[in-house]
């Protein structure tokens, strides 16, 4: 198994997952390293199985997924339940049309759209040891999202940069 694409991998686990045909289904990111035909098909079949009346317990980061499938969502963030109810009642009580929108509302402390613009407007022409550590912190906040630009220092940010990377003082 271990020359398997991770697709064919992630097949194979759901496989062996509904082989014993369980009334209970736990799926963590099923459609992780599927390719658009069988997401499809697992969607289809978690859609039968549901109506099938196997209870079908869904962890994804893939929202619009989340949203096509469920009727029901828990949303988490920072290890505590923020919401616990239908899409439908959430939709109705936060007045936003998105599982996204409510996600975003509920568990994102960054403004993403500023963040996207800082990451955009960043300019790999200038050689400069400022823009380099700019384009670490930026990443490291756009993937890692372990610096809260509000609370961080940009001196201490600088020095943590620096301390981490030395080969960022090169010009």
């Amino acid at each position: 198994m271990s020359s398997y694409s991770k697709g064919m991998r992630q097949k194979v686990l759901l496989a062996a997952a509904l082989l014993h045909n369980p009334d209970l289904i736990l799926l963590d990111e099923p459609f992780s390293g599927l390719d658009v035909g069988s997401s499809l098909i697992l969607r289809s079949l978690i859609e039968e199985l549901a109506r099938r009346g196997k209870v079908v317990l869904l962890s994804s980061h893939e929202l619009e997924t989340v949203e096509r499938l469920c009727s029901h969502v828990v949303i988490l963030h920072r290890g505590s339940v923020v919401a616990d109810d239908s899409i439908a009642r959430l939709r109705t009580m936060m007045e936003l049309p998105t599982l996204e929108g409510i996600f975003a509302q509920l568990a994102v402390e960054q403004d993403s759209n500023a963040i996207a613009k800082e990451i955009a407007d960043f300019d790999p022409g200038v050689r400069t040891t400022v823009s380099r550590l700019q384009f670490r912190l930026l990443f490291r906040v756009f993937l890692l999202r372990v610096i809260d630009l509000e609370t961080y220092p940009r001196k201490a940010i600088r020095q943590d940069c620096l301390a981490s990377s030395p080969r960022f003082l090169q010009v």
